[in-house]
Parts: C-alpha cells; sequence; structure tokens
C-alpha cells in the first residue's frame, strides 16, 4: 500500500515520542502495512518550517494502484481502522471513499485513473494556491464516485490540534503501551506515572516504580526492579538489575548489579555483573568488570576496570588535560583508597594498593602500595602557642591605643 499524509497544521511537528507528529504517523502506518509514504506540505506551513514542496512523488503512482491520503496529525491510528475502512469502500465499489473526521478532515482510499488525476489536480491546486485540501476534496469531487462517511468520535483517530489534544494522545499511547507490557507478565506498581516508548522491549517478571521514563530502543531482561525516579534511554539492562533515582543513556548493565540511588551512567558505559555503583557516582565511556565496586561520589570516565576493584569514595579518574582526553586502566584486584586522583594516561597494575588521599600519575605495579601525598607532621603544643601569639597581639594594640 502507498499513501500521501498532507500537512497542513502546525500540531504535526508537535513533539511525540521523541519524534514529530508526522513522523510518529507515519511509523504507525508503516506497522500497518504501507510500503510508501509521502508528506506534503500546505504552502502556508512549508514556508514557515523551510520543508521543502516537491511533487515529483506522484509520477511513482501507477494507475492501477489505489492511494490512500491521510491529515498528518493523527498519531495513534492503528491497522484495525485502515481495515475497517478499507472493507467499507471494498463494500460500496465506489471509486473512493473517504471517512471524515469530525474536524473536518479525511482519511481517504482511492482508486481508478480519473479519481487519481483529479486527486493529483487538487493537491497540486491546494499546494499551490493555499486554499483547503479537504474542501476542495468535498467541493470538486463527483458524490457518485466517492462514497462518503462521517465517523464519531474515537481515540485512533484523535486530531491534535492544540498542546491539550497533544497530552490526551500522550495518555492514551502510554495507557496503550503499558497494557501491552502487563498483559506478558511486566509489573507496574502505578501505569499512569510509567512513561514507556514503543520500542522498548521488557521481558515478564520485571517491577516498575512510579516515575520511571524507559526510552528508545531500551531492552529490560528478566528479573530486573527500575525506579522510581529513573530514565533510562537506548540502554540493554541484563536479568536481576535493580536501579533507583539514576539516569542511564546508551549504556548496558550486567546481571544482579545494582545501580543508584542517584547514579549516573552516560553514554557508552559497560557495566558488568554484580557490580555496584552507588549515591553519586558518574560514570562515562568506561568498562566496569564484575564484581568492581563504587559505592559513593565517584567519577570514572575514560577507563577500563578489571573485576573486583574496589572504588573508595571521592575517587575521581582525571581524563582531560585540558586539550584531550585520555584513559585510565585500572586492573583486577585493585584497591582505590578514598579522595584518590588518578590522572590519566595512568595504570594500575592487578592487585595495586592506592592510599588514600593520592594523586596517581606514575604506574602502580602489581600488588604493590602506592602512596601520593605530603608526610603528615605533628606540631606538639601547636594551640597553646597560637593562643598565646594571639594574645599577645591583643595587649600590643591596645598599648597603642
Amino acid at each position: 500500500m502507498k499513501g500521501i499524509l498532507w500537512v497542513a497544521t502546525e500540531a504535526s511537528f508537535y513533539p511525540i515520542e521523541n519524534t514529530q507528529v508526522v513522523d510518529y504517523m507515519v511509523q504507525a502506518l508503516k506497522k500497518s502495512g504501507f510500503q510508501k509514504l509521502w508528506k506534503v506540505f500546505s504552502q502556508s506551513l512549508a514556508n514557515q518550517w523551510k520543508e521543502e514542496i516537491s511533487l515529483s512523488f506522484l509520477d511513482e503512482i501507477k494507475k492501477e494502484e489505489p492511494i490512500w491520503i491521510f491529515p498528518g496529525n493523527v498519531p495513534l491510528i492503528t491497522e484495525g481502522i485502515i481495515l475497517k475502512i478499507k472493507e467499507i469502500h471494498q463494500k460500496h465499489g465506489k471509486q473512493g471513499t473517504c471517512y471524515w473526521l469530525p474536524n473536518g478532515q479525511g482519511i481517504c482510499c482511492l482508486e481508478g485513473t480519473q479519481m487519481k488525476e483529479k486527486l493529483f489536480s487538487l493537491i497540486k491546486k491546494a499546494n499551490h494556491g493555499g486554499e483547503d485540501f479537504y474542501q476542495l476534496l468535498k467541493e470538486e469531487i463527483d458524490k457518485d464516485t466517492m462514497y462518503h462517511i462521517t465517523c464519531e468520535q474515537e481515540e485512533e483517530l484523535l486530531v491534535i490540534d492544540s498542546p491539550v489534544a497533544l497530552a490526551q494522545a500522550g495518555k492514551a499511547l502510554r495507557f496503550r503501551i503499558n497494557q501491552k507490557h502487563m498483559k506478558q507478565g511486566v509489573i507496574l506498581l502505578d501505569p499512569d506515572q510509567v512513561y514507556i516508548e514503543s520500542e522498548v522491549e521488557i521481558e515478564s517478571g520485571v517491577m516498575i516504580y512510579p516515575g520511571t521514563f524507559l526510552q528508545g530502543k531500551t531492552k529490560i531482561e528478566k528479573d530486573c526492579v527500575i525506579g522510581p525516579n529513573t530514565r533510562i534511554e537506548n540502554s540493554h539492562l541484563h536479568p536481576n538489575v535493580h536501579v533507583e533515582y539514576s539516569v542511564i543513556l546508551d549504556s548496558s548493565i550486567g546481571k544482579s548489579s545494582t545501580i543508584g540511588p542517584f547514579a549516573y551512567l552516560r553514554p557508552n558505559s559497560h557495566i558488568g555483573a554484580h557490580v555496584k555503583i552507588g549515591d553519586f557516582v558518574e560514570v562515562k565511556n568506561a568498562c566496569i568488570g564484575d564484581y568492581t565496586k563504587a559505592s559513593h561520589l565517584t567519577y570514572i570516565g575514560d577507563a577500563d576496570i578489571g573485576k573486583n576493584v574496589n572504588f573508595g569514595c571521592g575517587t575521581i579518574t582525571v581524563n582531560y588535560d585540558g586539550e584531550k582526553k585520555h584513559r585510565v586502566i585500572v586492573e583486577d584486584d585493585a584497591f582505590i583508597g578514598c579522595n584518590t586522583n588518578l590522572v590519566a594516561p595512568v595504570m594500575v597494575r592487578k592487585g595495586g594498593y592506592i592510599a588514600a588521599g593520592s594523586t596517581i600519575t606514575k604506574e602502580v605495579p602489581e600488588d604493590a602500595l602506592a602512596i601520593a601525598r605530603a608526610r603528615q607532621e605533628n606540631k606538639e603544643q601547636w594551640k597553646q602557642k597560637r593562643k598565646k601569639k594571639q594574645e599577645s597581639l591583643c595587649d600590643s594594640t591596645e598599648n597603642m591605643l
């Protein structure tokens, strides 16, 4: 099947699921069996949004094949609606059928050489003359060749013509998606507060708390617990991962790992199995091996971390020298003490220990202890000496007065 989307309202460009209403419609229609779809913009809208107007595609439509016309702002349309109109069209046997929506737009199915030639002339007239395409369709196509039917308000044909209608469509779409997942065994503790986009995959047994956003091509495997107040986009979570109050973008997490609360996994973070990424930990463009722990207040960026590594509180990989990013490598079984700076490029070999408060700029050998901080010095009776000095200064000031 082939179709044309007539785009004549600014609402067609409203955002929905990280795309625009008209582009979401294209995706929905392709899922319903349309192999080819063209967007035609009204003259005023094309000028406003700087969209190119081209009708060259009309030559691609063969005379013997039917063509469908859709308004560009009905994103909830389903395959069921298409089949319904197709049945009506076949039943009445006319060259065209138009399923009119309450706002004066319509969904049309047309076939036959004369009917399509007339349609193409109306498209050109509306496109270049700035006239209402659907009004022209009503006025200039003979009712003897076109079957007209006016539909009642249906959710699948909700017209997006305002931000209010957009919110209604978003709510309906969210319910549709959430219901599909719940029927497949996903537990949503409050479906009204869970936002799942259409391309997300979730296996049975996953529990999702309120305030969760699952976006893009995210995949969540069985027995994971997500949320509350968590955003995951274009990421893969293996079984039994627990995430709360965190953001995960373009990353992967191995089985039985825990993320959060308040963790931030930036793009290209690959977390192994049984890993703990705790509160206020940020990971970026890094690989972290199995059983590694970064429990709190740590930044791991541009790094390759081995297995069973422990990061103490306040550890930072210093990956940027002002011009270029460099990588930190920490091998298996290393121990990084609290408040450590790992200045890239640098390597900590297997089993290496780093004393708390160190700034590491050179390689730490295997099983070695690295200490990179000033030696502590204790000044005995310092407080009393300071107090006497302050008292002496005060006496001198009073004598001067």
